[in-house]
Order: structure tokens, then C-alpha cells, then sequence
């Protein structure tokens, strides 16, 4: 209660405490924290495509204005599929949504690597079973 207070506030501490069961959300919380595995480095290509061949959903953050070929910056997530020689296989949910959209890798590795290669980020997510 402590920490929600401190950093959310008092008001949602209490609803938090009032309409949850923090003790299991602790429980869920530490499991979590052995499971996720945090690496802090600029990735690539190759981990997109390990990823996916491991069973893992990928989703990257990049430069949507880029990627629709305008000036400026807008961040915009998308769910990366596969890739292929020498592409790139996602799903851009927009607006407007595009379904099977696919780019050359250069093209995309510019979009994903705004405003430099060190904005590069992939989030893999792999659902497992685990208890509590």
C-alpha cells in the first residue's frame, strides 16, 4: 500500500486495496519477474526472426510517419509476423488498419530505428502456463 501510495496516490491506493487482492497481485508479481527476461540492448533483425521462430507474438515500436513514407515523427506499435529474404511481414493496426502489410527490411529498419539505430525496441510475448 506503501508503494501504490507513493507513487499513484492516495485515492488509488485505496480503491486498489478496496476492489483488489493485492496479495495475490504480489504473488503474480514476483512469478512474473522470474519468467520476463529483460535484455537491455539494441536489437535486430535476427532476434525479430529468432523470436518468431521460437513461438513468440513480436511487436516493435517504430516511426509510423516513416513507414508511410511522410516527414516527422508518430510512434506507432506493430505486430511483426515474419520475415523473408529480404522483408518484412506485419500487421499495422492503422489508422487505417492494414492486415498482411509487408516492406523491404532497409525500408523498415529506418521506421524502427527513428531517430537513430538505438530507438531499435522489440517486445516478444510467448503465453506459458505457471502457477501461482
Amino acid at each position: 500500500m506503501e508503494y501504490l501510495a507513493e507513487m499513484y496516490g492516495k485515492e488509488i491506493a485505496d480503491t486498489q486495496e478496496q476492489k483488489s487482492d493485492l496479495s495475490q497481485e504480489m504473488a503474480f508479481a514476483a512469478k512474473f519477474r522470474e519468467v520476463v527476461r529483460p535484455e537491455y540492448r539494441v536489437p535486430t533483425i535476427k532476434d525479430i526472426t529468432d523470436f518468431l521462430e521460437d513461438g513468440y507474438l513480436v511487436i516493435v515500436n517504430v516511426n509510423a510517419r516513416v513507414l508511410n513514407g511522410k516527414e516527422g515523427y508518430a510512434g506507432h506499435f506493430l505486430v511483426v509476423y515474419g520475415t523473408q529474404d529480404d522483408a518484412i511481414f506485419f500487421h499495422d493496426p492503422g489508422l487505417p488498419a492494414q492486415e498482411g502489410r509487408s516492406v523491404s527490411q532497409d525500408f523498415f529498419d529506418k521506421a524502427w530505428g527513428y531517430p537513430n539505430g538505438l530507438a531499435k525496441n522489440i517486445s516478444a510475448v510467448k503465453l506459458t502456463n505457471f502457477d501461482v
